[in-house]
């Protein structure tokens, strides 16, 4: 987030849905992935595609408003 906060995904593992946790809220949501972008439906946040890009070994995503952000996958 522009705050320096952190945004985390959580996406289903047998279907297309996701929780998102942002600035001590939730919303959940679906997600699919087209032309290189990840978008998200949500029911309260903004939804939006952002392009994902590997580069190395580090994930980013560039998001709707040109920011870029580094991914970090977890379990």
């Amino acid at each position: 987030m522009r705050n320096g906060g952190t945004v985390r995904v959580d996406h289903a593992a047998d279907s297309n849905k996701a929780v998102a946790y942002a600035g001590g809220r939730s919303d959940t949501g679906t997600w699919r992935v087209e032309d290189g972008r990840a978008c998200y439906e949500w029911k309260i946040f903004t939804s939006s595609c952002g392009e994902v890009r590997l580069v190395g070994q580090s994930l980013y995503v560039k998001r709707a408003n040109g920011d870029v952000a580094p991914v970090t996958i977890g379990r």
